[in-house]
């Protein structure tokens, strides 16, 4: 299925054009009811994305069971939301397929408190599957240093299950809150996201998260092993991280940062969590200002740097 058999173009800078063409073309390769206890299935057929559509609305991705969305390559097919505020996939119900080669990003040009990809179940659609058993390759999350989150996984809770959803050689850019979210703990940017008990097993397996100062990936009440990624949190200068590269609270099962090389000055947190082979990369200012002649009062640096003591002397802490 392609979504220009419905009328969308690269041409349509606002997504008024796009967005019913790409609804509709939802439909028609995944059907608005395909429950798990209809034999439709049979006709699900590739969604295929030729180039970067603009959209100005939610797409409303119900009941998608056995699915597989596939772009050209993830830098340039995909979808960008237009509309601030309005996630790309409103998703309830969607299990068992894959997501590959796509970019979702916030077009906006201000600010996004909602979340890119919203993965749910509340049964407000009626009742189906939870989301499980997704897979996300090779896939771009950029939200434009205004964008609350790249995927939610399960913000309803436990009953929005959310386990075995794994993310291999994605790249997720500049999130204010996280690139990858399960649940929330009903405060503050978290209202109405709720603890995922049963969002566990979730996988980010290689990739890249930068330019998220909060929290590169954040679990509430879940469960994630992060294996191999490549952490930049704080590009906007090594101070500027207020959170961790990975963050779990309450996890139902531990935490697991695996290989991880960051460039970011807090690796993790949470309990119970284990961290093996991973490393952050050193990055301070040393307070006598290498490779030049001045006394330490004679140079002046930014508020808020963060500085070590002498490589030969000191005691190696920021």
């Amino acid at each position: 299925m392609y979504p220009e058999w419905w009328g969308a173009t690269a041409g349509d800078p606002t997504g008024a054009t796009n967005t019913p063409a790409l609804q509709a073309a939802i439909i028609g390769a995944y059907g608005n009811n395909r429950t798990q206890s209809t034999p439709y299935f049979q006709y699900n057929r590739i969604l295929h994305f030729s180039t970067l559509y603009n959209i100005n609305a939610e797409l409303q991705v119900y009941h998608m069971i056995g699915f597989r969305w596939e772009g050209e390559n993830q830098f340039s097919s995909g979808l960008r939301q237009r509309t601030c505020g309005l996630r790309i996939i409103d998703g309830q119900s969607v299990a068992y397929g894959r997501f590959e080669n796509l970019r979702f990003e916030n077009g906006c040009g201000g600010k996004f408190e909602a979340a890119l990809v919203d993965l749910d179940y509340n049964g407000a659609q009626g009742p189906d599957l939870s989301p499980q058993n997704i897979t996300f390759y090779d896939d771009f999350f950029a939200g434009a240093g205004q964008t609350d989150v790249g995927v939610l996984i399960a913000k309803s809770g436990g009953g929005a299950q959310g386990d075995n959803i794994r993310c291999y050689n994605c790249y997720f850019n500049s999130f204010t809150g996280a690139g990858w979210q399960i649940g929330g703990n009903n405060t503050g940017r978290n209202a109405g996201r709720h603890y995922a008990q049963n969002a566990i097993k979730e996988q980010i397996i290689g990739g890249d998260i930068q330019g998220c100062p909060l929290y590169g990936v954040a679990v509430y009440g879940g469960s994630i092993e992060v294996n191999g990624t490549s952490m930049e949190n704080a590009s906007a200068g090594f101070g500027t991280q207020t959170g961790f590269d990975v963050y779990c609270e309450a996890p139902q099962d531990r935490c697991i940062v695996r290989s991880v090389r960051s460039e970011s000055h807090k690796l993790a947190a949470g309990s119970p969590i284990l961290v093996e082979h991973s490393r952050t990369i050193f990055q301070a200012t040393q307070w006598y200002s290498a490779g030049r002649s001045q006394s330490m009062a004679d140079t002046l640096w930014p508020a808020g740097r963060i500085f070590s003591g002498t490589a030969q002397g000191g005691d190696g802490k920021y």
